[in-house]
């Protein structure tokens, strides 16, 4: 059943955006889910390797990162790496998609529950990870600038 794995997938999102936020770096959505017709004119057209996307089946999102005091989005896999690596480190299925082999996908992000990655760190405390970054002035700011607007 896919429910469940996708909804931690998308907790696992949410929190990456609020600790890659605290960074004071800007990050927009990309490609979240995507059926399957597209998929075959991906394929079809090169653009994806096979009909097993993990967009597909909602466990993957593409993030556009945005430098601090940048407008132009950044897909430097040297860059991008810093927050990479803290996505892989908030659970031992996330994969980014700069570490694959044969592309390179440095705005993917997919949670897959066949992958054990090597970057994962045990001893991180989501719980400890939510005060840090609700603590941010900058995070709580904009927390109640939504808040105004809604």
């Amino acid at each position: 059943m896919l429910q469940p794995k996708q909804n931690i997938f998308m907790a696992l999102i949410a929190q990456f955006i609020l600790i890659v936020q605290s960074k004071k770096w800007t990050v927009t959505a990309g490609e979240a889910y995507r059926p399957t017709f597209v998929e075959k004119i991906y394929v079809n057209r090169g653009l994806s390797k096979g009909m097993n996307s993990f967009h597909c089946k909602r466990l993957a999102m593409d993030l556009n990162f945005f430098e601090p005091e940048s407008e132009k989005p950044c897909y430097e896999k040297d860059k991008i790496k810093e927050l990479a690596e803290i996505w892989k480190s908030l659970h031992p299925n996330c994969v980014w998609g700069g570490d694959f082999k044969n592309i390179n996908d440095t705005d993917h992000f997919e949670f897959n529950p066949d992958v054990i990655n090597s970057k994962f760190d045990n001893s991180i405390d989501i719980s400890d990870w939510n005060k840090k970054v609700l603590a941010n002035e900058n995070i709580t700011k904009l927390i109640d600038a939504e808040k105004k607007e809604v």
